[in-house]
């Protein structure tokens, strides 16, 4: 077989790593106690400072979809 498909492949495997590991740090007390589902509504709920703090988190989700879109673009390559 060709090396695209195999590197793809890693990629692939590489991506579901990642996200099975960031799930099991946000649904396991490993991470600690900051980094739970209960922050949604202890500690002053959704949003609690207004929108400020979503707006200036922007760039930071920008750069991570961004990411992420070069890692759809070179799987297509691949193929």
């Amino acid at each position: 077989m060709k090396w695209e498909f195999w590197f793809a492949i890693i990629k692939v495997i590489a991506v579901i790593a990642m996200i099975l590991f960031g799930a099991w740090l946000l649904f396991s007390d490993t991470a600690g106690p900051q980094a739970t589902v209960r922050n949604l509504w202890e500690q002053g709920g959704f949003l609690p400072h207004g929108w400020t703090g979503l707006v200036m988190m922007m760039a930071i989700i920008m750069f991570s979809f961004g990411g992420l879109e070069l890692v759809g673009i070179t799987a297509a390559e691949a193929g």
